[in-house]
């Protein structure tokens, strides 16, 4: 996926290849299906949708073969089209903790834990705390957990309390069946205000990359894109990992993220931005 990005730029911006050659009625039904397959991706069973309120921190904890650059050019997508400032500052830090340093026999131990403090504007954050029989690691909003070892994945889902030992097993097993020996998911907590901390699972190849687009897709859906538009051949978020023109992601990026739109407003809100986003788009194609 990131080098398919990288070949799609142009003087720094995403060449915009949509729509094709497309008669009207061609791009009319289009259309409709990109803003059809969003409402599936984006609508909380009340209709709402769900955004970062304030810049998250993210933890990469890898293998020490790990290409941790795949991370910093998702990141920079994220940033260049949210508005959001992630590994900009101190406060919004991207931190890289080597997996043989933090999965010792006594990092075994290690917890996490859910941590509530007060953060811009005086609303709650909430943040994942690590700690261990060495004492507290650190804290972070999105954790992102790339390993070939299966047992480590499995202990840190476990860990981190959301997820079953049942179903750890059964994605590890799903994980493990497909792409060639690499999968990847992600789970996602909130409130009414915000999204407010994600985990994100890889299950890494042997030459020490995500499978193909695994980590863009899960780390991107961690900022709001809630599930996959099954059979989607215009989104990356789909039930396949494979390589697409991200134009359409990014679009629908930009709608969540815009100024006018909250955490909780109804979808309808972010699909009339998605649309004037659509709009922008045909008419750069036409120029």
């Amino acid at each position: 996926m990131l080098d398919f990005i990288r070949s799609c730029r142009v003087s720094g911006m995403l060449f915009l290849c949509a729509f094709g050659a497309a008669s009207v009625a061609g791009a009319d039904e289009m259309r409709e299906t990109l803003l059809d397959e969003a409402r599936v991706m984006i609508a909380r069973p009340d209709g709402a949708v769900r955004k970062w309120s304030y810049t998250p921190t993210v933890t990469v904890i890898h293998d020490a073969d790990y290409e941790t650059g795949e991370v910093t050019e998702t990141v920079d997508l994220i940033n260049a089209n949210s508005g959001l400032r992630i590994g900009t500052g101190p406060n919004e830090p991207v931190t890289y903790i080597a997996w043989d340093a933090f999965w010792s026999d006594q990092s075994r131990h290690v917890r996490f834990g859910l941590v509530h403090e007060e953060g811009h504007h005086h609303a709650v954050q909430s943040s994942i705390a690590l700690t261990q029989v060495g004492g507290h690691v650190g804290t972070s909003n999105i954790m992102v957990f790339a390993s070939k070892a299966e047992e480590r994945l499995s202990h840190a889902a476990l860990m981190s309390g959301v997820l079953s030992d049942a179903k750890v097993r059964r994605n590890l097993r799903a994980m493990a069946g497909r792409q060639g020996g690499g999968e990847c998911y992600f789970q996602l907590l909130s409130n009414a205000d915000s999204l407010h901390v994600a985990y994100v699972f890889i299950l890494v190849e042997e030459n020490g990359r995500s499978p193909e687009s695994c980590l863009y897709e899960e780390v991107m859906q961690t900022m709001g894109i809630l599930r996959d538009a099954e059979g989607s051949v215009h989104f990356s978020f789909d039930d396949r990992h494979e390589a697409k023109d991200p134009t359409y992601d990014l679009a629908l990026l930009r709608a969540i993220y815009d100024p006018s739109i909250t955490s909780e407003d109804p979808v309808e809100a972010v699909l009339d931005r998605f649309a004037a986003e659509l709009d922008l788009l045909q008419i750069a194609r036409a120029q």
